[in-house]
Order: C-alpha cells, then sequence, then structure tokens
C-alpha cells in the first residue's frame, strides 16, 4: 500500500499500525490533535493534515523519523497556522525538505 486517504472521517486519532510503505497520507478533515501512531512512518513523503485540531508544532514530533523523506506538508486550516508566526519557522527546522502548504 502506498497511497491511503482518509480524510474527512472524523478520526480522532491516526489509525494504529499502518503499513510502512505509504508514501501518501491524507488525513485532512479529521479531529486530530497529535499525530501519534504514525512514528514508524519513515518513507512517507506527501502527508495531507490539514483542517484537523492541531494547535502547536510539539503534536508533529512523532513525524520526526520520517524528515528527511517528506517532501510535501499539508497544514493549513489547524490552529496552530492561527498561532504566532514562529510556528513555520518551527516547522522548517522539524522538516528542512518538505515544502509547507499552509
Amino acid at each position: 500500500l502506498r497511497s491511503l486517504d482518509l480524510s474527512w472521517n472524523d478520526l480522532r486519532h491516526a489509525p494504529r499500525r499502518l503499513p510502512r510503505t505509504i508514501r501518501d497520507l491524507a488525513l485532512a478533515g479529521n479531529k486530530l490533535k497529535s499525530l501519534a501512531y504514525l512514528e514508524h512512518l519513515d518513507n512517507l513523503e506527501c502527508l495531507d493534515i490539514s483542517h484537523n485540531q492541531l494547535r502547536s508544532v510539539t503534536a508533529m514530533y512523532p513525524l520526526v523519523l520520517a524528515r528527511r523523506s517528506l517532501v510535501e506538508l499539508r497544514v493549513s486550516g489547524n490552529v496552530l497556522c492561527r498561532a504566532a508566526p514562529a510556528w513555520r519557522f518551527s516547522l522548517r527546522d522539524l522538516f528542512p525538505s518538505a515544502t509547507l502548504l499552509a
């Protein structure tokens, strides 16, 4: 499995035990407050977590293992995007090779 779209399903948590082979994951429009259970996705290239309930950059920490492979990160519509402007710099530090779409 390389691509999975779980957008707009009212998920409160990312599913556990997603296959490591996933490269494109869409979780937009859910009710996620953290990205727990995604820490093992070290092949992830594109992640859409827009329009969730992510409040801070610390919610992204489980993705640190994917930082080398991640090339696109969609975060618009989350509370963290309305917070202090420093969130964008923090995400760029955390995911230097990813294009941030906010």
